[in-house]
C-alpha cells in the first residue's frame, strides 16, 4: 500500500495474467517493470513442470507464434506498463472504475473479462478502492449476461447490451 499507485496497478495486471499464487510467490512483488525477468522466472518454472498460468481462465496467443508467457509480458503486459502513468492519472482524476476500464479496454490483451479482474484487484488497492462508482457500475461479461437470463427466466443465449445488464443488476 506504500507503494507508487502506478506499481500497484501495474502489479495487479501482471499477478492477473498469470494467476497462480506459486508464481507470484516465486517472482515476487514487482517495483518496476523487468520484462527479461518475468519470462526467465516463467521458463524456468515451465521447464521444470510447474504451473504458471492458472486454469480458472483462458489466456490466449490471440494469433501470436510465440511462447505464452512471452506474449502476455511483451504483447499485453509492456503496453499496460507504457500507459500506467496515464491508468493512474484516469484513476485518480475520475475516481470511476467505468472510465479507467474504459481506458485499459483500448490496449492489447484486455478484452471485457481481463480489464474486469484487473479492475476489481485495483479496487483492493490505494488506486480505485475508494472509486465514486464501486456500488453502481459493473461491466457485465458472458457469464454475468447468462446469470441474468436464468434469473429473468429467459435463454441463456439472449443477448442483453451493458445498459440492460447494468440495469438488471
Amino acid at each position: 500500500r506504500d507503494k507508487p499507485l502506478k506499481i500497484q496497478a501495474f502489479n495487479c495486471a501482471l499477478f492477473r495474467y498469470f494467476g497462480t499464487q506459486e508464481f507470484g510467490e516465486e517472482l515476487g512483488y514487482q517495483n518496476s517493470f523487468d520484462p527479461e525477468f518475468i519470462i526467465q522466472k516463467a521458463n524456468k518454472r515451465i521447464s521444470l513442470g510447474k504451473k504458471v498460468f492458472t486454469g480458472a481462465y483462458i489466456i490466449t496467443n490471440q494469433g501470436i507464434s510465440a511462447p505464452k508467457q512471452e506474449v502476455v509480458v511483451n504483447y499485453f503486459l509492456k503496453p499496460f506498463w507504457e500507459n500506467i502513468d496515464r491508468i493512474v492519472e484516469i484513476s485518480v482524476k475520475t475516481n470511476r472504475w467505468e472510465d479507467t476500464l474504459n481506458f485499459i479496454g483500448k490496449l492489447n490483451g484486455f478484452g471485457p473479462f481481463m480489464r474486469k479482474e484487473v479492475g476489481l484487484d485495483m479496487m483492493l488497492t490505494p488506486v480505485l478502492e475508494n472509486c465514486e462508482d464501486k456500488y453502481s457500475w459493473s461491466p457485465a461479461g458472458s457469464g454475468a449476461i447468462r446469470g441474468l437470463n436464468r434469473l429473468l427466466g429467459r435463454g441463456l443465449d439472449k443477448n442483453m447490451t451493458q445498459v440492460e445488464a447494468l440495469e438488471h443488476m
